[in-house]
């Protein structure tokens, strides 16, 4: 089993989700087949969100996507880039 040693933070999580589903590259990691796998179809297509911006607990339709962004964070997690800026000052 291999797992991260912390949980990531939501928004995280449904970023990587998100960005596995479809990129700004137009690239799909992730999909889900409708006919073999209707339960998470459903999940999706009925997933609610709350006045956070988060999946929203109460609706009892996010125990799938949670558990399939858990993995999907793992293995394709969203990255910022990673700027270097050369700064001097005149002595």
């Amino acid at each position: 089993i291999i797992v991260n040693n912390s949980n990531p933070r939501v928004k995280s999580r449904v970023n990587a989700l998100s960005a596995a589903m479809l990129n700004g590259k137009g690239e799909r990691n992730f999909k889900i087949n409708t006919y073999l796998c209707p339960e998470s179809t459903e999940c999706y297509e009925q997933q609610v969100w709350n006045q956070a911006g988060e999946p929203d607990k109460t609706q009892d339709r996010d125990h799938l996507p949670d558990a399939q962004g858990y993995f999907i964070n793992m293995k394709y997690p969203v990255k910022k880039p990673i700027t270097r800026i050369k700064v001097s000052f005149p002595t």
